[in-house]
């Protein structure tokens, strides 16, 4: 059992959860266990690999202080940063904005002033951004490299697709490239990822999402080396998910199940949480 399994779960029930307001006066805490099989599909052996409190995500603490400026029309178009243990301070990043608000150009600068990258925002005649470019390297190559592009499309007033193109640094050919799709309510059905070589796709991986009104029910990996993997969502009264059951699709047996059991309301001392 790798020991990031637990906030890999963690984090997938919270993109489960989504927009959904979970009440923590009432949940306080999920604990998340892996289940082993028999031939057979009956569970064989549980193991807890995650147990954390709702309340409480994150103890990192940044070591730097950032200082956001805003122009007349309320627009944030510099940020400074300001390293703790030195107190040195220097230009983090500067937006650009066209007659209408919208960002054309953002550019991100290194502690010693110098430009890192530039970000192009580009719209159509419906104000809608379709396309962005961030260039890299402008002060290591002479000429710098368009590292990332990304494309949008639309239908009507709905964003349908996104095609995102990557590359190394050192490159200056794009070697990925990463497709999602959403639905007409915003939520995404597919997402794949490319690997290319000479802008030929050698290798894939992906998923399919399948909802049910907000929920994601059902889920189906995919890839260029034919594991095809189902995985189906249950949820109790509160929204909140309670079990992932996944098949593979080609074997035609399981290969996971996850149960996530919640605490009832209980009193915690220093946001720990105690049975």
């Amino acid at each position: 059992m790798q020991i990031d399994e637990g906030n890999l779960a963690f984090n997938e029930m919270l993109e489960l959860i989504g927009k959904t307001k979970i009440d923590t006066n009432k949940i306080k805490s999920v604990k998340i266990y892996s289940y082993e099989f028999k031939k057979n599909g009956n569970i064989k052996d549980s193991t807890l690999i995650e147990h954390q409190n709702l309340n409480y995500f994150s103890t990192f603490k940044d070591h730097t202080n950032y200082e956001i400026k805003y122009d007349s029309l309320g627009r944030d178009f510099e940020r400074y940063a300001t390293r703790i243990e030195t107190g040195e301070t220097h230009l983090n990043y500067k937006k650009i904005y066209d007659s209408k608000s919208k960002i054309t150009e953002w550019i991100v600068y290194n502690r010693d002033g110098q430009v890192n990258s530039k970000t192009f925002y580009y719209y159509d005649n419906l104000e809608r951004l379709i396309k962005t470019e961030k260039y890299y390297g402008y002060f290591l190559y002479e000429k710098p490299i368009l590292q990332r592009k990304k494309v949008l499309e639309y239908k009507s007033e709905t964003l349908i697709k996104e095609t995102e193109y990557s590359s190394v640094v050192s490159s200056d050919q794009f070697d990925s490239k990463l497709i999602k799709e959403y639905n007409k309510k915003g939520q995404q059905i597919d997402y794949r990822s490319e690997t290319l070589e000479n802008d030929i796709t050698v290798s894939f991986w992906g998923f399919k999402s399948f909802y049910k009104g907000e929920k994601l029910i059902k889920k189906e990996s995919y890839g260029s080396d034919n594991r095809d993997i189902l995985t189906e969502f249950k949820y109790n009264s509160l929204n909140l998910p309670i079990e992932n059951y996944s098949t593979d699709l080609n074997l035609k047996k399981p290969t996971r199940l996850t149960k996530y059991y919640y605490l009832e309301n209980k009193k915690t001392t220093h946001n720990n949480v105690y049975n």
